[in-house]
């Protein structure tokens, strides 16, 4: 059950103390001996330390109006519970329960009087339990009304299995504090980490899929163990089972799309919910872009208009609003505003603009005509771009195979390519023409009786590598990620090519690539330094038949620029 929000409603008047008697017969939060937890991704409430028999009406109150009830008597141990097997079920609607939401307890609903928590925003948000280096994390948020992180001292995250731990404190769970270390993750950061130091069994039963990760507030004051907030990962919401009452859910259900990119960029985007209408409901929905320039919240359309029960709704943000000029790049968010009595806290959808297509594709070798077949790769200047392609003569699209494993070229071929980025945005095409030419034989009569073949090839170079070629002035991304481009022509016998990169005036490389030649003839080489700066360097390429018999060396200078 989704519980996204900006700001938290406290209902004040209900939690503090006031003028009027009634308010004041209201403990909040619940007097000595008296606990109210909340299980909010559940809809579930249990109360105890109550006298065997006393009649209690359990009421969720939002914005100060009453969005769900239930009643019923405590046990004879002084425990009711609300919506879990064997307690009672909440009345005409199931409240789904939202941080923000008081919960009361009345031994007298008249007047009324008895006690009240207010439900607080601490969740499980990257679990369940992950695997880190060895250690079993869990990451949440705790936060309070206005945002700022909940005392530390006032939360806890608890790992349950009914297989049980073997080297922890309490046997059937786990939990940090305690068997484990609780802190945000920086100063004033509302994001925190559980970390466990398991035995090698212990983190087994962690990262078992049936254990369940459960981040807990303790209360304002912890000691008194008289109210909790208990959430859940993964825990669907809604009536127990035995329970009829149908969720009073209001929430962002559908988006036409979570990504705007170039293909999508001049759509409309829909947005589709639910809401639960009626008096303790509500009453109207509005959808904005807070990043778009001058973009006013769109009303969305209720149906059935003024429904009493669960309504559907939907607004549309204009593309004008999405477009270049209206909306930056990158995240943003799109946000549903409810009004109306029992309307929750406005819910946020974080969403991406990419609308910038990747630079085409490279190839190595580089395309031109060759003697003998050639092992053809595809990369993209974009890290995380895919590369599509096809060998038909057709352009590609985003849909055109993927590019894997390196290309076999045995005969004139030409590839066309594109790279295609993680926001689908696909780049212009990059063509690649490779003419496969084998040498032909001489044939020189002579008296002899038969022919004598001579192949036509090049002689050997003495393990020298010559026509050096390299871009005066290279970004100094692309070098870090894609590689400076290196061309050069290497002789029949170099079957090993060395590319090193210097520092000008420096004896010592920053970088170095062996690469073994599949072929005689003009290479390109991607020569790749990650910790480069801003600079002059100096390119070095040696070659020869093997890596430990390299002929001289050819240089050529090369700026890195930002």
């Amino acid at each position: 059950m989704s519980r996204p929000l900006t700001t938290l409603l406290l209902a004040a008047a209900l939690a503090a103390p006031a003028a009027s008697p009634a308010a004041a017969a209201i403990s909040a939060p619940p007097a000595a001996g008296h606990n109210i937890t909340v299980f909010p991704d559940r809809d579930f409430v249990h109360v105890d330390g109550y006298a065997p028999g006393q009649a209690l009406t359990i009421r969720v109150v939002r914005n100060g109006t009453v969005v769900g009830t239930a009643s019923g008597s405590a046990d004879a141990a002084g425990v009711l519970e609300v919506n879990h097997p064997g307690g009672v079920c909440w009345d005409t609607l199931t409240p789904d329960i939202l941080p923000g939401d008081v919960v009361q307890a009345l031994t007298d609903a008249a007047v009324p009087a008895g006690d009240a928590t207010t439900t607080a925003d601490v969740a499980v948000t990257a679990g369940p339990a992950l695997d880190a280096a060895g250690h079993v994390v869990v990451h949440g948020i705790a936060r309070d009304a206005t945002g700022a992180p909940l005392p530390i001292g006032q939360v806890e995250q608890r790992m349950v299995n009914a297989a049980g731990f073997t080297g922890t404190q309490h046997r059937r769970d786990a939990r940090a504090p305690g068997d484990g270390t609780l802190t945000y993750d920086a100063p004033g950061s509302i994001h925190w980490t559980a970390t466990y130091a398991f035995t090698a069994a212990d983190r087994a039963t962690a990262l078992d899929p049936a254990t369940m990760t459960r981040a807990m507030w303790l209360g304002a004051n912890p000691l008194l163990l008289n109210e909790l907030t208990i959430s859940e990962f993964a825990t669907p919401g809604g009536p127990t089972p035995g329970c009829n009452a149908p969720l009073a859910q209001t929430a962002i259900t559908t988006l036409s799309r979570t990504l705007v990119n170039a293909a999508n960029a001049g759509q409309d985007l829909t947005v589709q919910g639910i809401a639960q209408g009626g008096a303790a409901g509500v009453t109207g929905v509005s959808v904005s872009v807070p990043e778009s320039a001058g973009s006013a919240p769109v009303a969305a359309t209720l149906s059935p208009p003024g429904a009493a029960g669960q309504m559907t709704w939907a607004a549309t943000i204009p593309a004008a609003a999405l477009a270049d000029g209206a909306l930056p790049q990158g995240d943003f968010h799109l946000v549903a505003t409810y009004a109306g009595p029992g309307a929750p806290p406005a819910e946020t959808r974080t969403l991406r603009k990419d609308t910038i297509a990747p630079a085409p594709p490279t190839a190595t070798p580089a395309p031109g005509t060759y003697t003998t077949a050639q092992a053809v790769s595809l990369s993209s200047p974009e890290p995380g771009a895919a590369v599509r392609y096809t060998v038909d003569g057709r352009d590609p699209v985003a849909a055109s195979p993927a590019f894997g494993a390196p290309l076999s070229i045995t005969s004139s071929l030409g590839v066309r390519a594109v790279a295609v980025d993680a926001a689908g945005n696909v780049s212009p095409v990059a063509a690649f023409d490779y003419a496969i030419a084998p040498l032909q034989p001489v044939v020189v009569h002579d008296p002899a009786p038969a022919p004598v073949v001579v192949h036509d090839a090049p002689r050997s170079s003495g393990g020298r590598i010559a026509g050096l070629r390299i871009a005066g002035r290279v970004r100094l991304r692309v070098a870090r990620h894609a590689g400076i481009a290196v061309s050069f022509v290497a002789g029949t016998d170099v079957t090993v090519a060395r590319l090193r990169l210097f520092k000008a005036g420096a004896r010592k490389p920053l970088a170095t690539k062996l690469v073994a030649l599949v072929a005689s003839g003009r290479q390109t080489v991607h020569l790749r330094a990650r910790s480069v700066r801003a600079g002059r360097y100096r390119v070095e390429v040696t070659g020869g038949p093997s890596a430990t018999a390299l002929g001289p060396p050819v240089t050529a200078v090369v700026t890195l620029r930002r």
